[in-house]
């Protein structure tokens, strides 16, 4: 993945901070959850406040509200304890275990988790991706429709991949989600239009689009979109995809297998362009259609007897 320029403000904050241990995400989420563990107990903290006729709190100025597994910040907020329901204006910081949420304004029940949020962002921490929209409403541990959205991972969007959608809806239940009227981009330019592209919103081991690869070259723009299916719980599959800037349109993909005794691993690596534009040009009277592929695997015990398989071939001695 190509990362350059993080989000500013979310680092400037410290809301989130760089990672360079783990190459999963380059963000780090590690949020500080308040000391209330009481179901039904809050800590408020307000410059004024004032108690209604039905018992809600208005709260003015630098509002932190503490409550179990969470921490919400504002400028300003109305709680209604009697169905736990914050509503809050003049932007809001919401701090969950997975999830962090920014947005102008809204409202978070924090006894039934339901939410609904205007002009914002959030982090998935479980796939370190941000996302922004127009509004959100939904159910953290259920359903979250996103309205209006763009979705990237670390990277800035003028100088990395982004997702613009109609629509984004997140099952925290299943760990997936999907997407409407999709527009991918890459470097501010569209490279993809899509109607519909699911994906998973974990780490763990999931069928779904992955995240956009980019690089550069003398070749140019390197950008590939993979899509990882699992095929069984001893096998799985990326199909992804492959765009050069000065070569063309192609595909690659990679089978992986468990088998035998000893779970030996069996690998095979493929990619194919029908016709390469640079290799056209140097090589007029050769095809320019490209591929290669490998075959790794091992048969039999280690400490008895066994069999390595390193093979591969390729279409010319010049294409990887």
């Amino acid at each position: 993945m190509f990362f350059n320029n993080l989000p500013g403000d979310l680092l400037t904050d410290k809301i989130l901070s760089e990672n360079i241990t783990n190459n999963k995400t380059c963000l780090v989420y590690q949020p500080f959850l308040g000391d209330v563990e009481d179901m039904e107990g809050l800590d408020i903290k307000s410059e004024k406040f004032e108690i209604t006729d039905n018992e809600a709190l208005i709260l003015n100025g630098n509002v932190v509200i503490d409550f179990p597994d969470g921490i919400l910040e504002a400028g300003k907020a109305r709680v209604d304890r009697k169905n736990g329901t914050v509503e809050f204006r003049k932007k809001g910081d919401l701090f969950l275990k997975d999830y962090f949420f920014r947005a102008s304004s809204g409202s978070f029940n924090k006894d039934k988790l339901s939410i609904a949020l205007e002009d914002g962002e959030t982090f998935l921490n479980n796939r370190g991706l941000i996302i922004n929209f127009d509004s959100l409403k939904g159910n953290i541990d259920e359903n979250i429709t996103f309205n209006q959205v763009s979705m990237t991972s670390c990277s800035d969007k003028s100088n990395g991949w982004e997702l613009i959608a109609e629509s984004i809806v997140l099952n925290d239940q299943t760990m997936r989600g999907y997407a409407k009227k999709v527009k991918i981009k890459a470097f501010d330019r569209t490279v993809l239009r899509l109607p519909y592209i699911p994906f998973a919103t974990s780490q763990d081991r999931m069928s779904g689009f992955l995240e956009p690869q980019l690089s550069f070259s003398s070749d140019g723009l390197d950008f590939m979109i993979p899509y990882y299916q699992v095929t069984s719980n001893k096998s799985d599959m990326t199909i992804a995809l492959r765009n050069i800037s000065d070569r063309g349109a192609g595909v690659e993909g990679n089978f992986r297998n468990i088998h035998g005794e000893s779970n030996n691993l069996r690998n095979l690596d493929f990619f194919y362009f029908n016709k390469d534009k640079e290799y056209q040009n140097n090589y007029p009277n050769e095809s320019s259609s490209r591929w290669a592929f490998g075959i790794k695997d091992t048969y039999g015990k280690k400490e008895n007897f066994w069999i390595d398989i390193d093979w591969s071939k390729t279409s010319d001695s010049q294409v990887l």
